[in-house]
């Protein structure tokens, strides 16, 4: 019975690799790619952008004037001294708006009438007419400067550029989130293979339990004892391998495709970091400086200072030239002209609530300053940070990785002691044990170090696909 367990668990360990299906194997490098082609949040910024145009060309056209295409219809019923009239009227015409860059304001006004009630005749009488007017304001006080009448247009480039950025932001995000994201699968790939290794470990180990126990140099206790912690083992590498599908799964989660895709694993972990060990301890601290998150916050507290002088107009009082023609022609009636000129002035005083607005904004604008100077420490601070810590990883995890290759000499040199039977079972569990706990060390070592080169990337703005595909 014991042999027919024993062989069951030894051929068990044959089926340790990962299932092959026919989904498509995407590398890193493709894993990555695809990511900034099919990513949720990507794809959600492509989405805005036909609307984030749109916006940037409406406040760079602000000097275009506006056009409104106007007509109606309108049936009216007037009694007078007894009379009952019905009439009805039709117009149909263009208004147009102009405003220069001192504050000049053109309005023009033109259109086509017909039907009753129109001129100085009867109500009844039909006739058409033209109806045209024009206005022209300048302010003397408000609005009058070309800085002010460029702030819409300040404003919607800066809302362009803060979309540029965040999308800019987003791909170094998603690059970063997939980059550990892959490594997290790789970690799990990584523990599957340390736990297969210790898997045939101690199957080996079984083996030799078995075959000393017929030289009766093993008691039955320790050939179960042996079995059970391979049957408890194989529950281990069949766990580690669940892992590996749920991190893949978790990996390819942030794609839109429906597709069939799996990621294709490296050989180790430490073949994975290998680029970027080589570019991310080398970035220069400035280029912390070129930031996008600073620039984001740059772009956020001039945003706040533009919103502020526009509001801050709104306690000048208004003091305008205006001047205002109209004619209207009619085909029987005689023609009426009007000719309006003067100057106009108008201040509110129930403004408290404009005061308020105001001390709002420049508190934005206050806080949004302090938040740019947050930032700007922040990012340095940051990638000091990671720097100092990947680098004592680096060191760390060549240590370990020492240890791990002294651990495994020790373990073949205690089986051997086994097998002559210079050491009990139980000693060789105890090396057997430290072989993995020391995998499991430098494994938590090197995982931290790749999450670290990782973070980097995003503070370094590197681009990491283009890392791997240069490293093929």
């Amino acid at each position: 019975m014991r042999k027919y367990l024993l062989n069951g668990l030894l051929l068990s360990g044959v089926a340790l690799l990962p299932s092959v299906s026919n989904a498509q194997a995407l590398s890193l490098t493709q894993f990555l790619a695809l990511q900034q082609q099919q990513n949720y949040q990507l794809w959600q910024l492509e989405v805005q952008q036909k609307a984030q145009r749109l916006a940037l060309e409406v406040g760079e056209e602000y000097w275009k004037p506006s056009v409104t295409a106007v007509s109606n219809i309108q049936n009216s019923h007037t009694n007078s001294l007894g009379t009952s009239l019905d009439y009805e009227q039709w117009q149909a015409g263009l208004e147009a708006s102009w405003t220069s860059d001192v504050g000049t304001n053109l309005s023009l006004s033109t259109s086509v009438l017909e039907g009753e009630g129109l001129g100085s005749d009867s109500l009844a009488k039909r006739q058409s007419g033209r109806d045209t007017s024009l206005t022209l304001s300048q302010p003397l006080l408000k609005n009058n400067t070309p800085y002010f009448q460029q702030l819409d247009k300040r404003l919607a480039q800066n809302a362009w550029q803060q979309f540029e950025t965040q999308r800019d932001l987003s791909n170094l995000s998603v690059q970063r989130d997939s980059l550990q994201a892959f490594i997290e699968f790789q970690v799990a790939y990584e523990n599957w293979k340390v736990q297969a290794d210790l898997l045939q470990s101690m199957q080996h180990t079984a083996r030799i339990t078995e075959q000393m126990m017929q030289a009766e140099k093993a008691t039955p206790y320790e050939v179960e004892k042996a079995l059970a912690e391979v049957q408890q083992q194989q529950v281990e590498v069949d766990s580690a391998k669940v892992e590996i599908a749920l991190q893949e799964r978790a990996a390819l989660a942030t794609l839109r495709l429906s597709d069939t895709l799996e990621l294709q694993p490296f050989a180790s972990l430490s073949q994975l970091l290998e680029p970027l060990q080589a570019q991310m301890l080398q970035i220069d601290n400035e280029r912390m400086s070129h930031h996008p998150e600073l620039k984001q916050a740059e772009l956020s507290y001039d945003t706040a200072i533009y919103q502020q002088q526009q509001q801050e107009q709104d306690l000048v009082p208004e003091l305008d030239l205006f001047y205002r023609h109209q004619k209207q022609h009619f085909a029987t009636s005689p023609d009426v002209e009007n000719n309006t000129y003067g100057i106009r002035f108008s201040y509110e005083l129930t403004n408290k609530s404009t005061h308020q607005t105001i001390e709002a904004l420049r508190a934005t604008a206050d806080v949004a300053n302090l938040e740019k100077a947050q930032v700007k420490k922040q990012l340095r601070l940051s990638y000091y940070s990671l720097s100092q810590r990947a680098s004592y990883l680096n060191e760390q995890v060549a240590v370990l990785a020492h240890q791990v290759d002294l651990a495994k000499k020790g373990l073949e040199q205690q089986r051997s002691r086994y097998k002559v039977g210079r050491a009990n079972f139980y000693s060789l569990e105890n090396v057997q044990q430290d072989v993995l706990d020391k995998q499991l060390e430098w494994l938590s070592a090197l995982k931290s170090l790749a999450v670290s080169l990782s973070q980097l990337s995003y503070y370094a703005q590197s681009d990491i696909g283009q890392i791997f595909a240069s490293n093929k």
